[in-house]
């Protein structure tokens, strides 16, 4: 067996070996951060392509040789420095799953991952970049034509999007954030966090390798302090593997801030497990522990920067407003009323409105043959499932008709005849009809035996 197979299979039994020994990660929300954390975070740059990150005690340089090659090097607790070299090689694959005559299609792409010259891993590209497209494309709504920012609740933190807005991030307005300190916050799946303006510029100018050696520092050490400097440059090289698949321009925001969410999930993991990466890193190399946290992200990982989604894994999707309600079309007005034999109705106006408002419309039949029907006209041309909102008196059994037409001649539908139980007011299912009307008309009869008595507040349709 060859050194890289060698490498590939110790990673793989040890993937094993920490899927035995791991309690799958709950949505537990993380401790808060405290300023003082945020703050102790520092970006410099020592040369034109030589970056350091600084946070609490850990400290790690980036040199960056090209887009595809970087050495990340640290200080061991003994004094002595470890390099990690990282390589990544592009390369197309065979479409197995699709033939074309006898010729199998190409067109996806891999990257492989090499550390210290070791391969570590290999990325589907083609999967990442579609995802990194589509998460662009959809992070601007159709209410950025409106003028103005706009808010809505994502992950259950408050988002500002809109024409001011260089992408959607929490509001700093609301929670009072300054751009001019980092800032951390928890939501329900992710942690959201914005690098203050001098640090945004530093991770700016250094590009998606910077960014991913920054982001591993902040995760590795205000999330799992435990897991040493070593294993926050491999956390380091992971994340910035997984960025320059996509390369996507680091977009500053309206304030010159920069932005990024990862998931609790993962970060959970990563606290859980720092001991046994302390460990494999120590037995293994960087090659191996690389490949652990490679395929954990990958199987459980959720990462996005300015307004790119690079992953996910766990079907978050990307910050956008709820979507619009359905319509709600009512009764706008009564164009008629009537009676059968001796029925009656009283105030059919209690209908039109958009909400219930305790004002009720009442149709009643006390014998044979008795009755009434109220037709009112919708507030648009309306369509879909019909719902009336109303109860029948206590001790009636009331026999409900409701009609639809388009133009109140003789194209009325019947969409749902049924008995209206006596009972507290509820919303009565009135049937649905695919096509568009105007016009709407509730009926109610003592036609079966049993007198007609309900009382409706207003008439709800929606698509």
């Amino acid at each position: 067996m060859n050194k890289l197979s060698k490498v590939v299979a110790v990673s793989f039994l040890l993937v094993l070996v920490l899927s035995a020994l791991l309690v799958i990660p709950t949505q537990a929300k993380p401790t808060s951060l405290t300023p003082i954390d945020l703050n102790s975070l520092k970006a410099s740059k020592s040369a034109d392509n030589i970056y350091i990150i600084e946070i609490g005690q850990n400290k790690i340089t980036v040199e960056i040789m090209s887009n595809d090659h970087y050495i990340l090097s640290y200080v061991n607790d003994d004094g002595t420095t470890t390099e990690l070299e990282i390589v990544t090689v592009t390369s197309e694959v065979f479409n197995s799953s699709v033939n074309v005559g006898s010729t199998k299609t190409r067109g996806l792409f891999e990257k492989t991952v090499f550390v210290n010259g070791e391969e570590s891993c290999k990325l589907p590209v083609n999967q990442i970049t579609e995802l990194a497209q589509s998460s662009e494309l959809s992070a601007q709504p159709d209410q950025l034509l409106l003028s103005g920012n706009y808010n809505y609740w994502w992950d259950n933190v408050y988002f500002v999007d809109g024409q001011y807005i260089e992408y959607p991030h929490p509001d700093r307005d609301y929670y009072g954030i300054s751009p001019y300190a980092n800032y951390g916050r928890f939501g329900n799946q992710l942690l959201h966090f914005q690098w203050d303006q001098d640090t945004s510029e530093i991770l700016f100018a250094g590009g998606w390798t910077v960014l991913g050696a920054a982001i591993g520092a902040i995760i590795g050490t205000l999330y799992c302090p435990g897991l040493g400097t070593g294993v926050l440059a491999v956390l380091g090289a992971v994340i910035g593997a997984i960025i320059g698949i996509v390369a996507a321009p680091l977009l500053l925001d309206e304030w010159d801030c920069l932005w990024f969410w990862i998931n609790h999930s993962f970060l959970t993991w990563l606290n859980d497990n720092a001991w046994l990466l302390i460990v494999f890193l120590a037995m293994y190399g960087p090659a191996v522990v690389t490949s652990i946290i490679m395929s954990q992200f990958l199987f459980d990982g959720y990462l996005r920067y300015s307004e790119t989604t690079i992953h996910d894994s766990k079907g978050i999707g990307n910050p956008s407003p709820p979507p619009p309600p359905p319509p709600h079309y009512y009764v706008s007005s009564i164009v008629s009323y009537d009676t059968w034999e001796y029925g009656s109705v009283s105030n059919p106006n209690g209908l039109t409105g958009s909400s219930n408002d305790g004002s009720y419309a009442r149709i009643y039949g006390g014998n044979p043959g008795d009755g009434g029907v109220i037709a009112g006209w919708m507030n648009e041309v309306a369509t879909g499932d019909i719902e009336l909102y109303g109860y029948s008196a206590s001790g009636y059994y009331t026999h409900l008709y409701v009609y639809v037409s388009y133009y109140n001649n003789y194209d009325w539908t019947l969409t749902k005849v049924q008995t209206v139980y006596p009972g507290s007011a509820h919303w009565i299912d009135c049937g649905s009809y695919s096509g568009d009307f105007r016009y709407i008309a509730i009926a109610a009869i003592d036609d079966n035996g049993m007198s007609a008595n309900i009382y409706i507040d207003s008439v709800k349709v929606e698509a």
